[in-house]
């Protein structure tokens, strides 16, 4: 974009992360091209973004048909032995030694390994999102109080669920595609996908959503993301969800 004049430099910034030298530039970048923010060609139902634990984020549309799953991203824990052993390694190393230093660089190698894979696959998933739908729906999670949860802080960590949000909010500005953002009380979770029915308790253990009252079956993650994509902008926290015809509740099972 340089090269072709699309983009115009205004300053640059030099900084070292992990002993690897990384410049950011900063300026004013040109429209993309207008085939590219076109909406014509694609998903044209309301898609809702559920992120998770389990999984990075489930979408799926407003009629209650499946649009994507992306794989969470495990790779924070999968390199917890590996960051154990480097953390133990620089314990043992003698203050001011060249082992020392060595013991420093692989373990700040480790961090910058497993933060480059996170922030690859969720460049993946919100490319995905932006490029295929029309109308996205996220939901306004309080990432930064869920962290403090000492038992999901990991997991809401590897999740990446505030970096998804915010790379899906500007991405979705250079593809002309609409964000809702529903409201955090929202009970996407606890509502049934199939005739609207609310549960008053449903435990974050509870991977299956049954529905008690029209014995609708469904993947929780998934339920929630087609009750955002329904969602509508004066719809009150607390109200009950619109009700769904009975037809849709075959293709969300």
């Amino acid at each position: 974009m340089i090269d072709a004049g699309r983009f115009h430099v205004y300053s640059a910034t030099l900084n070292q992360r992990a002993g690897r030298w990384i410049v950011s530039l900063t300026g004013v970048a040109a429209e993309l091209h207008h085939a590219e923010r076109s909406r014509s060609a694609r998903h044209p139902v309301a898609v809702g973004v559920d992120r998770g634990i389990t999984s990075l984020a489930v979408a799926a549309d407003a009629n209650g048909t499946p649009f994507q799953d992306f794989e969470g991203v495990k790779t924070l824990r999968a390199a917890q032995a590996t960051l154990k052993a480097a953390n133990q390694a620089l314990a043992r190393t003698t203050p001011g030694s060249k082992g020392r230093q060595r013991a420093r660089d692989r373990l700040a190698n480790t961090h910058r390994k497993v933060a480059n894979i996170r922030r690859h696959l969720v460049h993946e998933a919100s490319k995905a999102l932006v490029t295929r739908a029309q109308v996205l729906a996220l939901e306004d999670l309080n990432v930064t109080g869920m962290v403090r949860n000492r038992r999901l802080a990991k997991s809401i960590s590897d999740a990446a669920m505030g970096e998804l949000s915010l790379q899906i909010l500007y991405k979705a500005k250079w593809h002309g595609v609409e964000v809702r953002m529903v409201d955090r009380f929202f009970p996407s979770s606890k509502t049934c996908s199939g005739c609207g029915e609310i549960k008053r308790e449903l435990n974050l253990s509870q991977r299956t959503y049954f529905c008690v009252v029209c014995g609708l079956v469904i993947d929780r993650d998934l339920n929630a993301a087609i009750n955002l994509a329904r969602w509508q902008p004066d719809e009150s926290p607390s109200g009950t969800a619109p009700n769904t015809p009975r037809a849709l509740l075959l293709s969300t099972v």
